[in-house]
């Protein structure tokens, strides 16, 4: 509203001086002799009146100015900006609770070693389009918890890294359990920190995590003489 104002004064400043410009000039008013050339003639013509000009120009503003404090003050008076608030996230990321059930209690508990970038492997060695480099049935209690416990700590949950992209997905590590008739697998990449799952071949969603499981999981791999896949993080 208040740019409307000054545009509106802008406007009629404008117009009073253009209207005061294209007055015209009466010659018998100035005592410009004949010999003059013309341009100089009105150029004094013009400063005989400049007072009156000022003048004009002067009141005419004065008006302008009153018209509008009159109009401004018959309105509403402007409501301020609010401060912002920040935004209310609504990311959750969590492992879903028959997930992380599975993992707990499944009868069968199997780790993989993954290439993320050998694309020309035969069929036998694939799970889910990457090349299986090695697989360890975990029947270890205690190496299982600390599996399961490592995944739990690395969800992230900061909602400023929830909001983020993942700008790749090379997994390097699957998990696969097996329960009765249904089977749960976690692919698994640290580098881009998300784990995709789905159940018997269909995937069901993702969840994030950070990079702090991987020392883990590596450990386990290597003690039973499993190649790693080369990293790039």
């Amino acid at each position: 509203m208040k740019t409307v104002f000054i545009l509106a004064v802008c406007l009629t400043c404008v117009s009073s001086l253009a209207q005061l410009a294209l007055d015209p000039v009466d010659p018998g008013t100035t005592n410009s002799p004949s010999t003059d050339p013309p341009h100089l003639y009105r150029r004094r013509a013009c400063n005989s009146q400049s007072f009156d000009v000022v003048h004009a120009f002067t009141n005419r503003l004065g008006t302008v100015i009153s018209r509008t404090n009159s109009v401004k003050s018959e309105m509403p008076p402007e409501q301020s900006d609010p401060e912002p608030q920040p935004a209310q996230s609504k990311l959750t990321n969590e492992i879903p609770a028959s997930e992380k059930s599975l993992l707990q209690t499944a009868q069968g508990f199997e780790l993989f070693s993954l290439d993320p970038f050998d694309f020309q492997h035969p069929a036998n060695v694939d799970f889910h389009g990457y090349r299986i480099l090695g697989k360890l049935q975990i029947t270890n209690a205690t190496v299982r918890t600390n599996l399961v416990l490592a995944l739990e700590k690395g969800i992230i949950t900061d909602k400023w890294l929830l909001a983020t992209e993942p700008v790749c997905f090379n997994p390097r590590h699957a998990i696969r359990v097996i329960h009765d008739e249904t089977t749960e697998d976690f692919i698994i990449c640290f580098e881009c920190e998300q784990v995709y799952f789905g159940k018997n071949g269909v995937k069901r969603g993702f969840f994030r995590i950070d990079r702090s499981p991987e020392p883990v999981f590596d450990q386990v791999l290597e003690n039973a003489k499993i190649q790693l896949a080369k990293k790039s993080h």
